[in-house]
């Protein structure tokens, strides 16, 4: 199955568009920008603990995946030519 198939553009309710795609190893950057604009008490929830900022560990950790084990999904939006990340879900 190429990636290319497990991309999806999307228009959501408010009529924002996204775009659906697999989560990336090269994705640590929007993926850190994500956790940081995340509330402390989301940030919390989300890692059962407080944290100030995500590590270099850590996101690399959420990025490169086992591709045998796990899997994750990001919803993209585009705002002012920028790619950023609305949403992840993992499995």
């Amino acid at each position: 199955m190429s990636t290319q198939s497990l991309t999806s553009d999307e228009i959501l309710g408010d009529g924002s568009h996204v775009t659906i795609r697999k989560l990336k190893p090269d994705d640590v950057g929007i993926e850190h920008d994500f956790i940081m604009r995340l509330s402390p008490q989301s940030r919390h929830f989300r890692f059962l603990s407080s944290i100030a900022s995500p590590s270099k560990e850590l996101l690399e950790r959420l990025t490169k995946l086992d591709e045998a084990t796990e899997a994750a999904f990001v919803a993209i939006s585009m705002e002012s030519g920028v790619d950023h990340e609305v949403g992840v879900a993992r499995r």
